[in-house]
């Protein structure tokens, strides 16, 4: 690390001379000492200090005079430094922080009425739809046709042709075949191959940096300062070569007998024939599951026609062509005079 002090320059804000070395505190045009209003600016074509001083002056607190770190009084007044504490950078800040304008408050944020009612409205909209959709409806609706549907499941206990590698105990062999169960990955040597691997480096660079010493020299420091850098780089590594070899096994094709869904048998109707399930086929083969109900209204109300399942109690005691009072709500209907 390489360290300077070099000397700076100021100017005389009160004759407005230019470029007085930072040793001198008189003006040499107008005798005036600098204040706590000077400036420090470093040359293009600055040169070490003779007086190496790195402390920053002190500020006569009575006539305002920048003096050296080492006086003991201001040779401008005569008035002695222990009557005063303040350096150069700090009366330099305080100065900096009473002059500084107030910032003004922000502005208040303008919102368009459009951006506060789009939402409302949208959300006020969805409100409504799923209100409607909710709320139970009432009118006089005309029954102009009942039905019925019931369905029997079954299943057929039949004869199925299958595979697998083990043979059932209650299958009938058809014949068996040597096939492939599964593969092995067998290691059959290394390959040389390349690759781009990235790696972290350290490189250094010269780093000047210059500070105000706040007495009219300047610091300046050089340095060799560590940067990391990612740089690709080749190398070469064994990639294993593995080949799939296929694993043999005896697999068994053979009939064996299973209960198989079938087609469900359906019977439809009105309310002029009594609804009813159908006998399946009597046989040892085939067996029932289970059954199923199903009764469906159609009703005009208000110009539309509706479909509607409803239950067996309501079924059986409304009649086509009568009008009733019901109430709709969900997609389900009430018949409220039953």
């Amino acid at each position: 690390m390489d360290r300077k002090i070099l000397e700076g320059l100021w100017d005389c804000h009160y004759c407005n001379t230019k470029g007085i070395r930072g040793s001198v505190y008189k003006c040499p045009n107008c005798g005036h000492t600098r204040d706590a209003d000077v400036q420090f600016y470093l040359p293009e074509d600055a040169h070490e200090a003779e007086d190496k001083n790195t402390e920053q002056d002190w500020e006569c607190q009575f006539c305002g005079s920048l003096n050296h770190n080492e006086m003991l009084s201001c040779p401008n007044c005569g008035h002695g430094r222990d009557e005063s504490d303040k350096k150069y950078f700090e009366t330099a800040k305080k100065k900096k922080e009473q002059e500084a304008p107030a910032a003004p408050p922000p502005a208040p944020r303008k919102t368009s009425p459009l951006a506060i009612l789009l939402p409302l409205g949208l959300i006020l909209l969805l409100f409504i739809l799923m209100f409607q959709g909710l709320k139970p409806r009432h009118y006089q609706a005309k029954v102009e046709d009942l039905q019925w549907e019931y369905t029997t499941y079954m299943e057929e206990y039949r004869e199925e042709q299958e595979s697998g590698w083990t043979l059932p105990e209650d299958a009938t062999l058809v014949r068996t075949q040597q096939e492939v169960r599964s593969y092995d990955q067998v290691l059959m040597g290394y390959e040389t191959r390349t690759r781009t691997v990235y790696e972290t480096v350290t490189e250094y660079e010269t780093v000047t940096t210059t500070h105000d010493l706040g007495n009219g020299n300047f610091e300046q420091v050089t340095e060799q300062v560590p940067k990391y850098v990612t740089v690709p780089r080749e190398e070469t590594y064994q990639e294993p070569i593995y080949q799939s070899v296929p694993v043999y096994g005896t697999k068994y094709y053979y009939n064996i007998f299973r209960w198989r869904s079938v087609e469900p048998v359906v019977t439809r109707g009105g309310p002029d024939r009594a609804p009813y399930f159908m006998d399946p086929v009597k046989s040892d083969n085939i067996r029932t599951t289970g059954q199923s109900e199903n009764y469906i209204v159609v009703v005009s109300h208000e110009d539309k026609i509706d479909t509607f399942t409803i239950d067996s109690d309501q079924y059986f005691k409304l009649k086509v062509g009568e009008t009733y009072n019901v109430t709709i709500q969900n997609g389900a209907i009430q018949f409220d005079d039953l």
